[in-house]
């Protein structure tokens, strides 16, 4: 329940405390007074754009501060506990605005985002006036309005379908992400790999093949000068080599006369020479064997061609400006692919999965929808019986059933209120047929029935008696006050037949201070002050003796109902 609300330097408003009870609340006041501002301000508690010109002039700031009674609302003391804002019994919003339109939330005091503010109003008050017509009979909020009358199995039902439907739609989104042109790219880089296969080489093998190539280039210098080595050293037909001449020579050095007396010099030389000889022979093998791996053959020149030409065209197709960089890509395309054909797997299970949970959906949908259909004939029936206790005794009311194309969080149900009001005519859309007074009256009988399944605590009509006059503006009292048998009620009306039902009564006047504008709510707690306001609402003037007294029937009237 709305116990306080604070309001300084809102347009006209320098401050006020207003102060609220239980049941039905009124505030009453002349035109332009200001009576409207009051649930302006609790609109900007419920996070509607704050603007600039809401600001008093020359004011730095507006003030907007409500403190609620929650220990009757579990709900509102579980989101506050959530966020450690939970401080006893009791909340207090505020939401303060600079002049250049930016705001401060905060509740208990702390500073919180308007998205938090506007989600905990919700759960505290909700506001009905001419402007929220179109929201109200919006196709979420039709909905849930027939769901409030569902039985205990339907609720449970709605629920498993909702669970089934976050899982469903997470699978949905999983492939959305996961499986979006997966067999185009799959196919792509299938392609890609095998071309670079073609080339018929692992990795490393690349290397060798480059290797091989630059090697073969580069033979015709290597035969030619290891050629004339290999003949230097080991000599051809015509001419004697090194080693042998070497051999030669080591004949002719030992056949010298053995009585010289400096036989172990000449020993010692030979001994050189040999060391000589088989060094040369070593290099003579190694030479020759260095030789061999420069000899290619027709098939392996033609081969290895081939394959060098490939790999150039290769690395420019897929600008690789390098035969390392062409590795790196030849790996990174087959781990991708390898990555791919996973995904394409873990698509195919969830693509299995979604169409078991949309089979499971379809089913509780159906009967979701059916259970619907069952609680909206009542609902018509008795939205009928409200709408003739308000004055539209011929009106006929039907909530009409479509079905949406894809599954939605609320079920594939799309709800539509349909009204004809007078004897004869079609019946239509609740905004297109029906006029602003016989739209408060559909919308109070809604709230009417479904009051007692709401669990907001406070409920808030902007003039929701326009077009009403007369007796209808009695039923219209009538069905406020049974309202805030079960919820509080804060209503701004210009209709005394309203007024007169209120458990607590605001006046709303103008005064002019030093050239200044400043509006004062006023509770009204002795009857004859009650009196004087539904007299001035009556249209009586000062000394109006029979203004007065029909005020007062009208007070003796209601004060009688409630015996």
């Amino acid at each position: 329940m709305l116990k306080e609300l604070v309001v300084k330097n809102l347009v006209i408003v320098e401050y006020q405390n207003i102060a609220f009870d239980k049941g039905l609340n009124v505030l009453t006041g002349e035109t332009g007074t200001g009576k409207s501002l009051v649930v302006d301000a609790l609109a900007l508690l419920s996070g509607v754009r704050a603007r600039e010109d809401l600001v008093r002039a020359q004011a730095p700031c507006a003030l907007v501060e409500a403190l609620f009674g929650i220990e009757n609302n579990p709900e509102v003391q579980e989101l506050l506990r959530e966020n450690d804002l939970l401080h006893g019994d009791e909340v207090v919003l505020s939401r303060e605005i600079s002049p250049q339109g930016k705001s401060k939330c905060r509740v208990n005091g702390r500073l919180v985002p308007l998205a938090f503010l506007k989600k905990l109003s919700t759960k505290l008050f909700d506001i009905y006036g001419q402007g929220e017509q179109v929201s109200f009979f919006e196709p979420r909020n039709k909905l849930r309005i027939v769901d409030a009358l569902l039985g205990g199995e339907a609720l449970s039902w709605k629920e498993e379908y909702r669970k089934l439907f976050r899982e469903w739609k997470a699978v949905a989104d999983k492939l959305n992400t996961l499986g979006k042109d997966v067999e185009e790219k799959l196919s792509e880089l299938q392609r890609v790999v095998e071309e670079l296969d073609s080339l018929g080489l692992a990795e490393e093998e690349v290397f060798q093949l480059e290797s091989d190539f630059n090697r073969m280039a580069h033979a015709q210098r290597f035969l030619e000068v290891l050629g004339k080595a290999l003949r230097e050293i080991e000599g051809d037909d015509f001419e004697e080599g090194i080693l042998k001449r070497l051999s030669q020579l080591e004949e002719d050095l030992r056949s010298l006369p053995q009585e010289n007396a400096r036989l172990e010099e000449l020993e010692l030389a030979i001994q050189n020479m040999n060391g000589v000889y088989a060094g040369l022979q070593e290099v003579s093998y190694l030479l020759g064997k260095l030789r061999e791996s420069f000899c290619f053959s027709e098939e392996e020149i033609r081969e290895l061609e081939e394959k060098i030409a490939l790999l150039e065209r290769l690395k420019r197709k897929y600008r690789c400006l390098t035969t390392a960089s062409f590795v790196t890509f030849q790996k990174e395309s087959r781990r991708k692919l390898v990555e791919l054909e996973n995904t394409r797997s873990l698509v195919e299970s969830l693509q299995e999965q979604k169409v078991l949970l949309e089979e499971e959906l379809g089913k509780l949908s159906e009967k979701l929808s059916l259970a619907r259909k069952k609680a909206a004939q009542s609902f018509s029936e008795l939205i009928e019986k409200e709408l003739a206790q308000l004055g539209l005794e011929k009106a006929r009311f039907k909530v009409d059933f479509g079905r949406e194309r894809a599954f939605t969080e609320e079920g594939t149900d799309v709800v539509e209120f349909l009204i004809s009001v007078n004897p004869g005519q079609k019946m239509g859309k609740v905004l297109e047929v029906a006029s602003g007074g016989e739209i408060s009256r559909i919308v109070l009988a809604i709230k009417s029935l479904i009051s007692g399944l709401e669990s907001l605590p406070v409920l808030i009509f902007d003039e929701i008696d326009q077009g009403v006059g007369g007796k209808t503006a009695f039923w219209v009292g009538e069905r406020l006050k049974k309202l805030a048998e079960n919820h509080q009620v804060i209503c701004v009306t210009h209709l005394p037949q309203i007024a007169c039902f209120a458990n607590h009564h605001l006046r709303v006047r103008k005064r002019f201070a030093e050239e200044r504008v400043e509006v004062e709510v006023q509770p009204l707690q002795k009857p004859e002050e009650r009196i004087e306001e539904l007299a001035r609402m009556l249209g009586a003037e000062e000394g109006d003796h029979f203004g007065v007294e029909y005020a007062r029937t009208l007070l003796e009237r209601v004060s009688g109902a409630d015996t």
